[in-house]
Formats: structure tokens, sequence, C-alpha cells
């Protein structure tokens, strides 16, 4: 998998020109799990012995906390069951 030169925020779609303040997030969904992991840069992710980054995960680029918070948001909404309320008589 390539890195992208140039980076955007996937939520606010900033243009990266600075490294201060942005993060990665790795999301990873495997039958029964789903798993969101924040990290400075996409090489934490990397297999240390081929440097190759998994290809079986999403990655998105965050310019900074507010975006990362919205993007944790999401992923709770998509990943969270809401429970079913029942009324009995």
């Amino acid at each position: 998998m390539i890195i992208p030169e140039r980076v955007q925020c996937d939520i606010c779609k900033a243009t990266k020109e600075e490294s201060n303040g942005w993060t990665v997030t790795l999301e990873s969904v495997k039958p029964g799990s789903a798993h969101l992991t924040f990290a400075e840069s996409r090489e934490v992710f990397s297999d240390p012995s081929t440097g190759e980054l998994p290809g079986d995960a999403f990655f998105s680029d965050l310019c900074g906390q507010e975006c990362a918070h919205t993007q944790l948001s999401r992923w709770f909404e998509s990943h969270s069951s809401a429970p079913t309320a029942t009324l009995e008589s």
C-alpha cells in the first residue's frame, strides 16, 4: 500500500502542511470484531519485517482533535447496536 504524498483530512478536507497535530486511524473489521486505533503515522501500523501496511484495513488521516472526535463518534455510531426497549403491561 502506498502512502499518499499530499495528505488531506478525511473529515474536514484540510491539506496537511505540517506534521504537528495530525493523527492517523486504522479501522480493522473482522468477523465478530471491530477496532479503531489512533497513531501518529501510518508507519506505526506497518509490518516490521516487510514495511508493508495491512491491506485489509481502512486508514483515515485527521488534522486535529476536533476531527479525531468526529471520527470516533462516527465509529461508535456505526458499530453500536442500540438497545431495544420493550414495554410490558
